[in-house]
């Protein structure tokens, strides 16, 4: 039976351990000599996006301007999370008016996919259009079944802040790496991604050796970086309960 790549949501990671992990796992393939595998050009594409991704993050961090828009985008990103978390509470309720509210809501949500993989732009574009459409027709009822009118408000504020750093007048050459790490780490995750889809699929004839030793260290980063998210998910859980008190 041939084993599994544990998967990690990259794009939750913060930068610094976005880069940490996309680091690791270039170190790892290098070991086992890509060639053999037959991705030497998609390897090759990969370790360039990850340099310009470790260079936009030495310009940012340098960059006042830039954390304080990191900081308003993790706001966001923790309050639509959640949202979505609340909603998945709501399809295991007992009053079968909130289950079926709820699961009219969770399409929605489906329907935007992951607003943390787009660009800052794109992210918050997609978030007031995501609002716009939970406060009109049904939609709105259903929000206010489930009593989560004060999230979908909060997630408001919130982003419009964003939106209003982003429209700072400000030094252009503090603004454009930001702007350009989102997309960066897109196409990153993405050539990482298409590496470890060759890797499901690698046959038996096709260096198996070697991507068995392989496998067995990405799968030691990812479920490395994979407890990070958990517990960085847990600390936002508790500055959550604290902005509450």
């Amino acid at each position: 039976m041939k084993r599994q790549i544990i998967r990690v949501h990259f794009e939750n990671l913060r930068n610094e351990t976005h880069v940490e992990l996309h680091e690791t796992v270039i170190a790892a393939i290098g070991r086992y000599n890509p060639v053999q595998f037959g991705i030497e050009s998609v390897y090759a594409g990969y370790r360039q996006l990850v340099t310009t991704e470790v260079s936009l993050l030495d310009i940012m961090q340098k960059s006042e301007y830039t954390v304080e828009i990191q900081a308003q985008d993790c706001v966001c990103g923790r309050y639509c999370r959640g949202l979505s978390d609340a909603i998945e509470s709501g399809l295991n309720h007992f009053d079968a008016g909130k289950r079926e509210a709820a699961g009219e809501r969770s399409t929605i949500f489906d329907r935007y996919g992951s607003i943390a993989a787009r660009t800052l732009d794109e992210g918050t574009a997609a978030i007031d259009d995501f609002l716009h459409e939970l406060a009109s027709g049904t939609a709105s009822a259903c929000v206010r079944t489930l009593a989560l009118t004060d999230w979908v408000e909060q997630i408001g504020l919130e982003n419009r802040k964003l939106k209003d750093l982003l429209k700072v007048d400000c030094d252009e050459t503090a603004k454009r790496p930001l702007l350009r790490m989102h997309t960066v780490r897109v196409d990153v995750d993405k050539a990482l991604q298409t590496i470890l889809n060759f890797f499901d699929v690698v046959s038996t004839g096709h260096g198996l050796a070697a991507y068995e030793l392989l496998l067995n260290d990405l799968n030691a980063a990812f479920e490395r970086y994979r407890n990070i998210l958990a517990q960085q998910a847990g600390a936002q859980g508790k500055t959550v309960l604290k902005e509450k008190d």
